[in-house]
C-alpha cells in the first residue's frame, strides 16, 4: 500500500457507512444513481476512530457507460459549535464488483473553514473509507474539523 498525502486538517477522516437503509439504489443502467449517507470521525490510528461523530458524508453514484466506472461525488458537512462546513468533492472513480475502489478526486467546493481550498482528494476505500485532503495552495488556513 502506499504512503498517502498529509491531509490538510492534519489527520485524515475516516468514514463509516451506516445502516444499510442508509442506501438509496436507483437501477443499474448508465446514469442511474446509488446514494448513501456515512458518519465521518477523526482517524486516532490507521484505519481507526473513535466514537465522536464529526460531521457526515453524503455519497452519489452515477454509472457511466464505461463497466466499473462511475462519477463519483462526495460531501462533507463538518459539524462545528458555532457553524457547519462543507467540502465537495467529485471525479470518476472505479469499482469491482459493485463495491468503490481507491481512488482520487477533485475538490470542487467548500464552505466556511474550506471555502478557499482546492486540490485534490484521495481516498482508501474498504468500508470504513479512509479520505485525505490535500491542497494546491500551502497559504490557505484549514484547520482540524
Amino acid at each position: 500500500m502506499r504512503e498517502m498525502p498529509t491531509p490538510i486538517f492534519g489527520v485524515p477522516v475516516i468514514s463509516e457507512e451506516r445502516a444499510a437503509e442508509s442506501r438509496l439504489q436507483f437501477g443499474r443502467v448508465e446514469g442511474d444513481d446509488s446514494l448513501r449517507t456515512e458518519d465521518v470521525f477523526l482517524e486516532t490510528d490507521t484505519w481507526e476512530h473513535g466514537d465522536e461523530v464529526i460531521g457526515v458524508l453524503y455519497l452519489r453514484e452515477t454509472r457511466t457507460g464505461a463497466e466499473g466506472r462511475v462519477l463519483l461525488t462526495a460531501t462533507f458537512e463538518f459539524f462545528d459549535a458555532d457553524r457547519t462546513d462543507s467540502l465537495s468533492v467529485s471525479g470518476p472513480a472505479s469499482t469491482t464488483a459493485g463495491l468503490l475502489n481507491s481512488g482520487q478526486l477533485g475538490l470542487c467546493s467548500g464552505t466556511g473553514r474550506f471555502r478557499r481550498v482546492s486540490g485534490t482528494v484521495e481516498f482508501e476505500s474498504r468500508n470504513p473509507k479512509r479520505w485525505f485532503v490535500q491542497s494546491r495552495d500551502d497559504e490557505d488556513e484549514v484547520g482540524r474539523p
